[in-house]
């Protein structure tokens, strides 16, 4: 099933005080490498990950759904 489910994910997309915020659910392809956090707003949870990589599964017990990215791994390109 998490295949299924990652074959047909897509980013979802969520707007938040004017700015466009990218998230991305378990095994769907990471576009940019870097640091990436839960969205469950702790701020406790996160991964880092390497484009073209599968993001992994959220933390067990984590109430957050998605991650999105907290740090580019390369800001200047």
């Amino acid at each position: 099933m998490f295949l299924q489910v990652a074959e047909h994910a897509q980013a979802t997309y969520t707007r938040r005080m004017g700015d466009e915020q990218r998230t991305w659910r378990p095994g769907e392809i990471v576009p940019e490498s870097g640091i990436y956090e839960c969205d469950c707003g702790a701020g406790h949870h996160w991964s880092t990950d390497v484009k073209g990589h599968r993001f992994p599964p959220l933390p067990p017990g984590c109430p957050g759904g998605a991650w999105a990215l907290k740090t580019d791994a390369h800001p200047d390109t």
